[in-house]
This record gives structure tokens, C-alpha cells and sequence, in this order.
């Protein structure tokens, strides 16, 4: 239990920067619009919650199936949709729920550091690097595979450390449990904790490098044999034949898509530090006040091993992805808390004497309290104007809203070329008014054509004419409507 005392003084720190952290977060989050790989993801759970398609033949749209990723995360968010129902924001709820456990999780590592109540007190300032982290603001609203298997990943990370207490294997078998559910969300990359105990081991010198590596072998058996059962039964051999060859295979021989620029495999590494840019720039300006104040050196001195492992972590949750040429910057999402913990315990020497030194009273913090407690309602009534409001790609948007109003939900329609790597466009008309755009389809196959008008094959849209198709006047701004 925190002393008393010190939590009364870092409490209004805690206080300010959640609040922040889910305004932020929120108002990100109530407004219409998706990234594609998110529009992709949400579709698919809501057609596993209605019966479309399954755990292992995930569905999404057209004739095929999608096994691009494990379907462990499709299967969480199914759940989220049959209780909530196929509005807008329902993959935007699943995702704030592991926004949420994500930080009680970064809470819960901070307290394994360092025994001392004075030093859990201030697990407010990991939480302040890793919220404003550009991925993290960017992910969590954006339904990303990543968000998910971070959770996963820091859990067991979270059990492990724990686990030093007592060094039972207790909580070697858990973490391996929820290292195989990583890897399930999105594959290999997942894994990285494996590592964990051996990097501690060495870090800290504890003697016990031999169990280290024992611990993680049990843990990658353990894992291993799970997915040897999965394989024993037809439904997911089949899917996780597929994923392994088209998936991973595909990523190493760089097959999938590349996203790589000049500098290759090394974007990475450009990518980390982009994340990390303003938590070193406030480490470096609180370090030199320091020392200027001769404040915290020695508190530092006591503290590098922490930040060295936490740092190594991250990195291992990073570096590897430069086997592949399909990087992203959110791809980094799983290895961003190990970094703010590193950049956190850096600045605890140096901030803890002047946020300790003073303590409000009862009055001065029930005046605080009200002061957020104001702060939040404004801000919630600002997002409750925005709910509902388009946040990105409004042409589109727009479009498919009136389109729903001309052609029936589930129907197929044909998608004249010129649209069909329009994925956008697609995946809304999937996602939100369960619409499927078919290419290629011969003529009359079915009652509608949807064309880009910016992009419209003549060709096409004559012979289509000729099959008895008319435009329909949808007063669209892009995209134009036949009708048979």
C-alpha cells in the first residue's frame, strides 16, 4: 500500500495527467473515420458477431476470406460488438477498454522497479512520456492490431517481473500464456518478451542466468505446444497454414507491401527516436536544471540498471521488425512503454524533491478536484459536439452515406474499374453500411455499379449502358451510382 503521504502529493499530478491523457484519447475517438487497416479489422469482428464468416474463416468482403493476421483480436472485438451493435463507435469502445488496462498495466510494472512507496507514487510520469507518444495517439483510435497484442505483451512482462519475488514458475506458465495470445493478435513480433528473463538477469547480475534461459525456453515450449494442439485440428491448420505462408513468408522475402524509404530496413530506427524525440528533449532540459540545482545525482546513480533494462526491452520490441521492408511507425506501439519507463525512471531523481515538496491540504485539494472535475465536464461537452461529426476522409464519408440511401444494405454491387484500389471507399461501404463492392463482376451479375467519377473507365460505363444501367441522380460529390 503507497503511504499515504506520498500519494497526497503526487496525486494531483496523477489526476492532471489522466485526465489529459483521455481527453486526448477521446476526443480522437468520438468522431466518424478509421484508418483502413482499422475500417478492415472492425468489419471483420462485426461480421464474426453476426454470423458471417467465423473465429477461424474470418470474414470481411467479397467472395474471399482474410488471413492475413491471427484472428485473436477479430474474436475480442466480436464480443465488444454483439453487446454494443454495429454503430459507429463500438470498435472505438474495444479500444479504449485496452487503452485502459494498457495503463494500469504500465502502473503495475512501475511498482516491480522499486520497492519504495515514494518511488510507486510516481508512476504518473511513465504514463506522461508513453500517452503523448505520436503512435499512441494515433493507434488507440485508429483500431490497430498493435494495441492489442501491446496489452498482451506488457501483461506478461508485468506477471514475469513479479514473478522475481518468489521465483515460482507460476508465473512463468502465465506469461507464456499471454505471450501465446500476442502472438495470436499479430504473429511472431509478439514474442519478444522471451527474452525478458535472460535480459535481467544479465542487466542486474543476479547469479541466475541458467534459470533465466530455462525460464524462457519453458515459456517458447509452452507456446510452441499450444499451436501444436491448434494444429492437430483441420479449421486452424488450414489458417494457420495460409497466415505462415502468405503472411510471414511473403514479409521476409518482401513479397507484402513495401513501405520502406531511402534508408531501407533502417527507417526503424528513424521511427523510434521520432517517438522518443520529446521525452529525451525533457529529460535533457530537466537534467540540466539539475545539475545547475545540484539536485538528484545520486538518486540517478542508484537507478541505471533500471533504465538500461527497459530500454534494452524496447528495443527488442523494435529492432527486430527490420527484418522486413513492410514497416510503420504503429508497428513500434508494443515496445513504446519500455521506453517511457526508461525515460520515467531517468526523471525521477530529478523530479521527485520539487513535486514532493509541498503537500495541499484538505481544502486546497477538494479546490483541486473541483477544479478537474469542471475541467473534464467542459471537456466531455465539447466531445459530446463533436461525437458523430467526420474526423478524416469527409469526401468519402460523405459519399458513402448517401449511396446507402439509394442502394439496400447487404447488397452486392458491382465495382467498375477504376474503383477497386479505392480500399477506403470499400472498406466504409463494408464497415458501416455492409455493402460489398465485388471487382471484377460481369455485367448484369448484379443490380447496381458504383463508379469513381474521378476515375471512371468510358469504356466500361458504355457498356454498361448498352446492359440497360442508368446513373442515378444521388447528388454524390465523388462517386457515381448505375442502377439496372
Amino acid at each position: 500500500m503507497i503511504n499515504n503521504s506520498h500519494y497526497k502529493r503526487q496525486l494531483p499530478f496523477v489526476i492532471l495527467v489522466v485526465l489529459l491523457l483521455v481527453i486526448f484519447l477521446l476526443d480522437r475517438s468520438v468522431q466518424y473515420g478509421l484508418f483502413l487497416d482499422g475500417l478492415i479489422y472492425a468489419s471483420i469482428a462485426r461480421n464474426m458477431a453476426e454470423g458471417m464468416g467465423s473465429f477461424w474463416v474470418p470474414y470481411y468482403a467479397g467472395p474471399d476470406m482474410f488471413f492475413s493476421h491471427p484472428p485473436l483480436m477479430f474474436g475480442l472485438q466480436a464480443v465488444f460488438f454483439k453487446i454494443f451493435g454495429s454503430f459507429y463507435g463500438t470498435e472505438k469502445i474495444y479500444n479504449f477498454v485496452i487503452w485502459l488496462i494498457t495503463v494500469f498495466l504500465i502502473r503495475g510494472c512501475w511498482r516491480t522497479i522499486d520497492v519504495s512507496d515514494r518511488f510507486k507514487a510516481t508512476w504518473w510520469v511513465p504514463l506522461l512520456f508513453w500517452g503523448f507518444m505520436p503512435s499512441v495517439l494515433w493507434a488507440y483510435p485508429n483500431n490497430i492490431l498493435d494495441s492489442t497484442m501491446a496489452m498482451f505483451d506488457l501483461a506478461a512482462i508485468v506477471v514475469l517481473l513479479k514473478g522475481k519475488q518468489n521465483n515460482g514458475l507460476l508465473h512463468v506458465v502465465i506469461a507464456a500464456l499471454l505471450l501465446f495470445c500476442a502472438s495470436f493478435t499479430k504473429g511472431l513480433s509478439g514474442l519478444f518478451p522471451l527474452i525478458v528473463p535472460a535480459v535481467y538477469s544479465i542487466v542486474y547480475n543476479d547469479g541466475k542466468l541458467a534459470r533465466a534461459i530455462f525460464n524462457s525456453l519453458l515459456m517458447a515450449g509452452i507456446v510452441a505446444a499450444i499451436y501444436l494442439v491448434l494444429w492437430q485440428f483441420p479449421q486452424p491448420q488450414h489458417y494457420l497454414n495460409i497466415y505462415y505462408h502468405w503472411q510471414i513468408v511473403g514479409s521476409l522475402r518482401g513479397m507484402s507491401d513495401n513501405t520502406a524509404s531511402e534508408f531501407g530496413r533502417f527507417d526503424i530506427v528513424l521511427m523510434i527516436l521520432t517517438e522518443v524525440a520529446i521525452m529525451v528533449g525533457v529529460c535533457v532540459l530537466v537534467y540540466v536544471l539539475s545539475r545547475l540545482l545540484k539536485t538528484g545525482k545520486a538518486l540517478l546513480t542508484d537507478r541505471k540498471k533500471h533504465v538500461l533494462f527497459f530500454l534494452l526491452i524496447g528495443l527488442s520490441a523494435s529492432l527486430p521488425l527490420m527484418v522486413s521492408y513492410k514497416v510503420r511507425s504503429f508497428y513500434l506501439v508494443p515496445a513504446l512503454p519500455y521506453f517511457a519507463i526508461a525515460g520515467g525512471v531517468l526523471m525521477y531523481p530529478f523530479l521527485i524533491q520539487p513535486t514532493e515538496r509541498y503537500t495541499l491540504g484538505t481544502r486546497y485539494m477538494k479546490g483541486l478536484n473541483v477544479l478537474f472535475g469542471v475541467a473534464g465536464i467542459v471537456a466531455l461537452a465539447l466531445m459530446y459536439g463533436k461525437a458523430g461529426t467526420i474526423g478524416r476522409d469527409h469526401e468519402i464519408i460523405e459519399d458513402v452515406n448517401t449511396i446507402s440511401q439509394h442502394v439496400p444494405a447487404t447488397e452486392s454491387v458491382i465495382a467498375a474499374p477504376g474503383i477497386d484500389k479505392n480500399y477506403e471507399f470499400m472498406a466504409y461501404m463494408q464497415r458501416h453500411k455492409k455493402i460489398d463492392l465485388y471487382y471484377p463482376l460481369e455485367l448484369n451479375s448484379a443490380q447496381y455499379i458504383i463508379a469513381d467519377g474521378q476515375n471512371r473507365s468510358n469504356c466500361y460505363l458504355w457498356r454498361a449502358d448498352l446492359n440497360g444501367y442508368r446513373q442515378m441522380p444521388t447528388n454524390t460529390k465523388r462517386f457515381v451510382v448505375y442502377k439496372k
